[in-house]
């Protein structure tokens, strides 16, 4: 998700510094999260060439760019973007952890969550996006060497992109690196998408900035400041609930209150293929109701 502002900004040369971090995994809740993890004291501004965005003008337009660079690959060509795309999550990774790849049994059992609506509208304009402009963009992926798009290519990409597009001003953009990054109670970076720098001309760079007082010592996670969005935001984007998370959920009428409620009291849905999309249903349902309860007392 896209970083709480983006502006344009002067560096000094002497206060910018390359690339200084590696990927790496942490323990989140006794879970090993992917993340990204600095390798020296980070001291200043982490600059890196505008080159390093993929651009669009619309998140389908972003979807397809994504989409046929990836196809490139599966066909057996190559890409700009190859390293970077073999980071991603793959579509075996979303049917195992996005919730907009649920399963139909376990939407219709959620179906009382608001969240549920959400997934099954996105689905949909992805499926009518590919049924209106299906055959002009196979032939756009041919042009460029993709010769067998398909719409599975066109769901990853919409996935993806909805979980990591950061939005405008000036444009929607894909960052790699800045992507990698997780978020957290104690963000320590900000994510700049123009920045111009001191003695470099006028070259444009995106940098990956220190928080105003943090301090990012070798081997501590880079941590970046997400925009604010409740729980069920989260999981919609992102994929995952987070904890202590400052903006509380947007609270239903009494009717779906109530529905909630004894969905709660049915226990979690069983399914050994997506088991962590039950999980972060259900804690998000937990979520629902104790807010309620709390109201209540």
């Amino acid at each position: 998700m896209a970083p709480e502002g983006w502006s344009r900004s002067r560096l000094p040369t002497s206060t910018w510094t390359a690339l200084t971090c590696e990927v790496a995994y942490f323990n989140k809740d006794g879970t090993p999260v992917r993340g990204f993890a600095a390798s020296c004291e980070i001291v200043g501004p982490i600059l890196l060439p505008s080159a390093l965005m993929m651009t669009a003008n619309s998140e389908v337009e972003l979807a397809l760019r994504l989409a046929i660079e990836r196809r490139k690959l599966l066909d057996g060509g190559d890409s700009f973007w190859a390293p970077w795309i073999r980071t991603l999550p793959t579509p075996i990774d979303l049917l195992r952890d996005d919730v907009k790849y649920a399963g139909a049994e376990i939407l219709d059992f959620y179906s009382a969550l608001p969240l549920v609506d959400q997934i099954l509208k996105w689905n949909a304009k992805v499926a009518q996006d590919w049924e209106d402009h299906q055959t002009a963009w196979s032939v756009l992926a041919k042009k460029d060497g993709a010769l067998a798009l398909i719409f599975d290519d066109f769901k990853w990409a919409s996935s993806i992109v909805r979980s990591r597009v950061f939005d405008p001003p000036p444009t929607y953009a894909l960052m790699p690196f800045a992507d990698m990054m997780n978020t957290g109670s104690r963000a320590n970076m900000e994510v700049y998408q123009d920045v111009v720098c001191e003695g470099l001309g006028d070259a444009s760079y995106c940098a990956l900035m220190l928080e105003k007082g943090s301090r990012v010592h070798c081997g501590d996670e880079l941590l970046q400041s997400y925009t604010s969005a409740d729980n069920a935001e989260r999981l919609f984007r992102g994929g995952f609930v987070f904890r202590g998370n400052p903006s509380p959920l947007l609270q239903p009428g009494a009717a779906v209150h109530e529905a909630l409620q004894r969905l709660e009291k049915r226990g979690a849905f069983s399914s050994c293929e997506q088991g962590r999309i039950c999980e972060a249903l259900h804690a998000l349902l937990g979520e629902y109701c104790h807010c309620a309860q709390k109201a209540v007392s």
